[in-house]
């Protein structure tokens, strides 16, 4: 297994446990593994470009380092600064409120959507490692009909099959943007010409 392999296991780990603990409300220490989550993630896709892992749990940081090797990390910048109180915040409950249901939800799709965006960047085809996290239950997919694929390319041509090319990127942009998750494509997808 190769090291970014391993920072990509543990978070997946992190984010199994904060679901969990979300089940049995404990809210405090999920939104702890959500941040751990999101820090293992980015600090996975650094693994994988070769930088030298700093010791920090600060997201904010490190979705500045991702940034460095693809700018388009830098969509993540909310993100980590929501999740980013999170490694120590709870320590002192008298300075902070506890987290609840909902707080804790939320830090769960958050994190999620940094795992999501680290591993499509990690297993884009250029990359080699297409096939490597194919099985993460977690990362939603969503996929076109090949009807509504064909009507778009016969009435658009080749337009119509650049922007098909573009969707999942856009998809995943908007799904970051606005902390979407559990999307699913339409079985009756029509067009208007």
């Amino acid at each position: 297994m190769q090291e970014h392999e391993k920072w990509l296991k543990i978070a997946k780990e992190d984010l199994a446990a904060a679901k969990g603990l979300l089940k049995i409300e404990i809210f405090s220490s999920a939104t702890y593994h959500c941040q751990q989550a999101a820090e293992k993630a980015l600090k996975g896709y650094l693994a994988f470009v070769d930088y030298e892992i700093l010791k920090t749990h600060d997201l904010m940081k490190l979705v500045g380092l991702c940034s460095k090797y693809d700018n388009k990390f830098e969509k993540l910048y909310d993100l980590a600064e929501q999740l980013n109180p999170f490694a120590t915040r709870f320590r002192y409950p008298t300075e902070f409120d506890i987290p609840d249901f909902a707080d804790t939800e939320l830090a769960i799709k958050q994190a999620k959507g940094i795992i999501n965006f680290v591993v499509k960047k990690i297993s884009e085809p250029k990359t080699g490692q297409i096939e490597l996290f194919k099985d993460w239950k977690f990362i939603e997919r969503w996929v076109l009909h090949q009807k509504f694929k064909e009507n778009i390319i016969s009435l658009y041509g080749q337009q119509g099959r650049d922007w098909l090319n573009s969707l999942e990127n856009l998809v995943e942009q908007l799904a970051v943007k606005w902390n979407l998750s559990n999307l699913w494509t339409m079985g009756n997808l029509s067009y208007n010409s």
